[in-house]
This record gives structure tokens, sequence and C-alpha cells, in this order.
């Protein structure tokens, strides 16, 4: 009998390695474009080996036979890139553990899901409130509205980054995206520049669009959340390294391979971030950006 088990054990202390590395990282796609393509890229450099991709069917009905596959264990985990894939996935097979990529400001229900855990699309505020200062070096009062005000993660490490770079936050709580549109004219009196931050409701369009036309009307800056609120008139904002961000998503999913749980693992925001610039929004504003700053940006718009 002694020998008998001794035996087993043997064999499944043989066989072990060969059964985890059965399991690999399957990629869903939202949709095929090019930012998911060179996350893709960044993931495969940072996990060499089989990885299998596949994009959402644009009708549900279609995507029996993929998520029967998903199910399967030698998917051992799957990185949804982009909200169609993470919302799709976290529904249909809520057990299967997920590392979330190229989702902007997820919600607060994806980021208390236990078998859910990602890289964020926005930069860090340490890495934001810089970028701020570094496109608008003499911005004292930024204006924020949130709708989360003691339980925003991201404007609870903003108050702490702002201390050391010697700017005020002037916050106003905005529940509603109505109330978020009642209040940006009273934020705009009490701030020099405007901020956009992760927020369901107060990074809504319909406030952005808001904050924007009050922006250009007051002549005060407004940083935007993404490259896209610099394109349509903020006069900056963060943009992400996607190939980077890839890279973060394959360092999450090794440790969930290895058998760590999604849930013991911290969502990350993107590193390697850098600043998109539209002149034409400085120029009506009449302000300057820093030579060094326009230099070094990822994007300008002109």
């Amino acid at each position: 009998m002694l020998r008998s088990c001794i035996i087993i054990c043997t064999l499944i202390a043989l066989w072990w390695p060969t059964i985890l590395a059965a399991a690999s990282p399957w990629v869903v796609f939202s949709v095929d474009s090019r930012p998911y393509r060179e996350a893709l890229e960044g993931f495969q450099d940072g996990f060499p080996g089989s990885t299998q991709s596949f994009v959402l069917a644009s009708t549900p009905n279609q995507d029996h036979d993929l998520f029967e596959r998903l199910a399967r264990p030698e998917c051992g985990v799957i990185v949804a890139m982009g909200s169609r894939a993470l919302t799709t996935l976290r529904e249909r097979l809520p057990q299967k553990p997920v590392v979330s990529v190229m989702t902007l400001a997820p919600s607060a229900e994806i980021l208390s899901t236990p078998s859910i855990t990602g890289v964020r699309l926005e930069a860090s505020p340490e890495k934001t409130l810089t970028l701020l200062k570094q496109a608008l070096p003499d911005a004292r009062r930024i204006g924020i509205m949130t709708s989360q005000p003691t339980s925003n993660g991201f404007l609870t490490q903003a108050r702490k980054a702002a201390a050391a770079l010697n700017i005020n936050l002037e916050v106003i709580a905005a529940p509603t995206i109505a109330a978020a549109i009642q209040h940006v004219t009273s934020l705009a009196a009490s701030s020099d520049t405007l901020l956009v931050i992760p927020d369901h409701i107060t990074a809504a369009p319909a406030v952005f669009e808001t904050l924007l036309t009050i922006s250009l009307q007051k002549r005060i800056p407004l940083f935007g959340l993404s490259a896209l609120h610099a394109r349509d008139g903020a006069i900056a904002a963060p943009i992400p390294d996607y190939h980077e961000i890839g890279l973060q998503a394959a360092g999450l999913a090794k440790r969930i391979l290895a058998g760590t749980p999604p849930a013991s693992i911290p969502w990350e925001y993107a590193r390697g971030t850098g600043i998109a610039i539209n002149l034409k929004s400085a120029k009506h504003l009449d302000l300057v950006i820093p030579v060094q700053t326009i230099n070094n940006a990822v994007q300008v718009f002109r």
C-alpha cells in the first residue's frame, strides 16, 4: 500500500508541471482594432508561447461555441480586450479568471468582482497630475467632479499627489449626469483648470461636452481623461502605451496561472503613459504650452 502511494505521488510530481503548462491564456477582443492588436503584441512579448485570440461576434448567439471552449480547463485565464468583452465574460463565465485590459474607467462592480483583475487604461493619479503640470505649469486650483467623493480610489490617491505638486483640488460631488452638468459653471468659477477623472457619471460624454463648452467660453483649460478628449478640444490628456499595457497584462496572467487568485492581485494603472496636446485649444485659450512638453508629446492636434 505504501509503495503504491509513493509511486502515485512520484507520478503526480512528474506530471504536474505538464498539467500546469497545458493551461494557457486565451485573448478575447471586443472588436478587431489596431490598439487591441498592439496590446496583444505586448502581451505575447511578455508571455512567450501559445496564445489563442478571438473576436466576439456581433450577435451574442453566434458565440456559443467560443464560450464552450473558453470554459474548458486548457483555458487557464482569459484576457478581455475592451469593455464589451469584459462585460460579456463576466456575465457568461462568472467563475473564470479574467485579466481586463483596454477598458477605460471600469465600474465599481467590475473592480470588486473576485474573478477579475486587470490593467486600467487610464494613467495613475500621480502620473495624470504630473502630465497636467507639464502642460500647464501655472495650474494651482484643479476643479474635479465625482459621483463618489469618499470612495473614488483615483481621487483619494490624487489628493496625496496634489499636495506633493503644490496644487489644490476643488472637488464637487455630482451623483447623476444631470447634477454634473448643472455644477459645471460653479466648478469653473472656483478653479483655474478643469480635470476629468475616471468616473462613470462625471466622465460621461454629455458631461464632457458641457465641460468643454464652459472651458472654451470661460477660457479655462480642460485636461481630459483620454486622447479622444484632447482630439475633441481638451487642451491635453494622457495617452496610453498599448504595447506596455499588454506587457503588464502578461505579468498578471502569469501570476494567475501560477495559482494566485485574481482577487488577490490588485488592479494596475497603465504604465508608460504619455501626453496628447491640442494646440488649437491652447491658441483659443491664449495659453502657451511649454516647448519641451510639445516635443515630448505622443500626439499633437494642430
